[in-house]
């Protein structure tokens, strides 16, 4: 078991309390969890990745339980074993493609250790995301949305963390531009060794996952 969570609640102040399912991801497993805005699934996102403390309930990862932990142990938790697609995709505009994309791999040696190439890693999973091999070396600011989409994507992946989040990463995409991301996104995570979670409120996702959990709105 890669990741599992029971009794999850999280309060903001005294009036509004949200209280989450439990959730278990084994390796290969794809989990979808659905849900209108403001129901809770980035606080829930963040809370698997340890960037929220856990304040009630249980949350392990590989064995590894959040309670307890500091907030540095928590970084270095996710930054070793969880690979995090945000809807914001977080890229640095001055940097190119590849460097954005490596980045991941500087905050943690461990999974530094498992790339023995980082240009060839970033050409296979570019290739994989259909990504054209020149714009590598172009600063992100310079890209389309699918093209930031996709290298936000292959930094989550570098490493091959156990664990991959992905904060409603169709958000700014056309039917037809989702589908193919999804196929590309489906075909470069690696079900031998990885579990993968993603929020969204799109139901035409539910066909690429094993399971789906939705989440009901706030009253």
């Amino acid at each position: 078991m890669i990741f599992r969570a029971q009794d999850v609640r999280h309060c903001f102040d005294e009036k509004t309390t949200l209280e989450f399912p439990a959730l278990a991801v084994d390796v290969g497993e794809r989990v979808l969890i659905m849900g209108p805005s403001g129901c809770g699934k980035s606080t829930l996102l963040n809370l698997i990745s340890g960037v929220l403390p856990l304040q009630d309930g249980h949350i392990e990862l590989l064995g590894q339980t959040y309670q307890g932990l500091s907030g540095r142990a928590l970084d270095q938790l996710r930054a070793d074993h969880i690979g995090v697609i945000f809807q914001t995709l977080n890229l640095i505009p001055h940097l190119s493609a590849r460097r954005n994309a490596a980045l991941a791999l500087r905050f943690s040696p461990r999974r530094r250790t498992r790339v023995e190439d980082i240009d060839r890693e970033y050409a296979r999973l570019s290739d994989a995301l259909g990504l054209p091999a020149h714009i590598a070396d172009q600063h992100a600011k310079h890209l389309s949305i699918g093209q930031q989409q996709r290298i936000a994507v292959i930094r989550a992946l570098l490493g091959h963390p156990e664990l991959i989040l992905a904060d409603e990463p169709t958000s700014a995409l056309d039917p037809d531009s989702t589908a193919l991301f999804m196929n590309e996104l489906m075909s470069s995570f690696d079900r031998n060794r990885q579990g993968l979670i993603v929020v969204s409120h799109n139901p035409d996702l539910r066909a690429f996952f094993d399971t789906v959990i939705t989440l009901e709105a706030r009253p």
